[in-house]
């Protein structure tokens, strides 16, 4: 795997398990359908509001006479609701992501655009420029719920479907009126658009961990800000930001910036019709053959097959999550063609408690995945300083008839009885590991764990 593709992947795993703590709030179980009615525009209101972030001089406030504002956690909700009944919208994300690390600081300006398509599809394209790299690849984010029961004759049936990306943090409990310290602070004009400026604060608890004998703590706070528009309670924009210090062997400071701008809403989406299949009895259901293997973790409530030639890491107890991939993520390793991470039952409950519970099981897989990719990049023998001094490479041009494949993120959440499960997963060639990836994700299984 080259080392343009190589970075792009490092960052598009990082984004698939950041976003969900930063942008995933969702008030409804994953497997309901899409609203099909037109979305509800709220009343106007009007209000007097301070002035936006200077990263964002757009908004413009309205001073106007005070009246009551609607609560700050039914806006979200609203709002969240209206853009999930779309059938397609247009995102733009930009990231001017900042690392300092003992003197040195290194800028990764990322940019995703992208065109959303009901029922659970985000196609796009990923941007990213780090240690005088610029590398560009088509991205493709999809997400899909399963329910798992009982089956007569001692089998299982999987009722799977398509799930929109803003209904997926249901599986989590995530729900815009647990959210702490949001406001209304009036209206703003956006673009020409009325719209309801909201802000709030996620604090990220002082989180420590420990792994191989290396200690490492995150703490912080960031900052959001959304613009929801007053007429069609649709979201417009938001940012997020803040500074995240890393602690402990190493010291690092993240300075994080994010911009996400929504336009060209469509129609209301029709909801999907579910997708069952009767999976075989649980004696032979990782295959008659030894191509498939099974893993069981009975304390912890979950098994599932995998690759007899891939590699099954456990860090659920460190990084929150369990890894199959071809080799294994030891440092060191080649960045994968394909990889899925599970995440159990307790790891679902401890994000969907709070923030701080969000902040802890995605920080904590983060880390891991940031210090196992960092040395994929790097390679044996090569420092970060040599690396951010190396000669800029550009991005590599496809030879002829080469077809420029995406890379595709898959979100998964999974519900057996009263646990959960979520599941993310990528390939770098769809064609070559798709099927490998479906067949581990559609063969979890979850229990009550173990001493519950």
């Amino acid at each position: 795997m080259s080392k343009q593709t190589r970075l792009l992947v490092l960052v598009t795993v990082l984004l698939a398990i950041a976003v969900p703590w930063l942008a995933g709030c969702s008030w409804r179980l994953p497997w309901q359908a899409a609203p099909t009615v037109t979305p509800r525009p709220l009343p106007p209101v009007v209000a007097t509001t301070a002035v936006p972030p200077a990263a964002t001089a757009q908004p413009e406030a309205t001073a106007t006479p005070v009246v009551a504002l609607p609560p700050a956690q039914i806006l979200l909700e609203r709002a969240l609701e209206a853009l999930a009944g779309l059938d397609s919208w247009h995102l733009e994300v930009d990231m001017p992501l900042a690392v300092k690390f003992r003197g040195l600081s290194i800028e990764a300006p990322i940019r995703y655009t992208g065109n959303f398509r009901a029922p659970n599809r985000l196609e796009g394209e990923l941007s990213l420029q780090l240690l005088g790299l610029m590398v560009e690849k088509d991205m493709v984010f999809e997400t899909q719920t399963m329910m798992v029961g009982n089956a007569a004759g001692g089998g299982r049936w999987v009722s799977q479907r398509p799930a929109s990306i803003l209904y997926m943090m249901g599986v989590v409990g995530f729900h815009p009126g647990k959210m702490q310290d949001v406001e209304v602070v009036g209206t703003e004009t956006l673009d020409g658009v009325e719209v309801y400026h909201l802000t709030g604060t996620v604090p990220v608890e002082e989180m420590a961990f420990a792994r191989e004998g290396v200690e490492v703590a995150l703490e912080g706070e960031l900052q959001y800000d959304v613009w929801i528009g007053v007429d069609d309670g649709l979201p417009r924009q938001g940012i997020v930001g803040g500074e995240l210090e890393v602690t402990g062997e190493a010291e690092v400071t993240l300075q994080v910036v994010g911009l996400a701008t929504l336009s060209d809403f469509g129609l209301p989406a029709m909801a999907a019709e579910p997708e069952t299949m009767l999976v075989e009895a649980d004696g032979i259901r990782c295959g008659a053959d030894d191509e498939m293997v099974e893993y069981a973790d009975e304390e912890r409530g979950i098994s599932f097959c995998y690759p007899a030639a891939s590699v099954m890491d456990e860090l659920v107890d460190t990084c929150s999550t369990y890894v199959v991939s071809p080799e294994g993520v030891a440092l060191g390793n080649e960045i994968p063609g394909n990889m899925v991470l599970i995440y159990p039952d307790e790891m679902v409950d401890t994000f969907g408690t709070s923030a701080s519970g969000a902040a802890e099981v995605t920080g904590r897989t983060a880390l891991c995945t940031l210090r196992f990719l960092a040395s994929a990049v790097m390679g044996e023998g090569h420092s970060l300083v040599e690396l951010y001094r190396a000669a800029p490479t550009p991005t590599p041009t496809l030879a002829p008839g080469e077809e420029a494949k995406p890379l595709v993120i898959r979100y998964t959440g999974i519900q057996q009885g009263d646990v959960h499960t979520v599941s993310i997963s990528y390939v770098v060639d769809e064609e070559e590991y798709g099927a490998l990836v479906d067949a581990v994700t559609e063969s979890i299984v979850i229990e009550e764990r173990t001493g519950q």
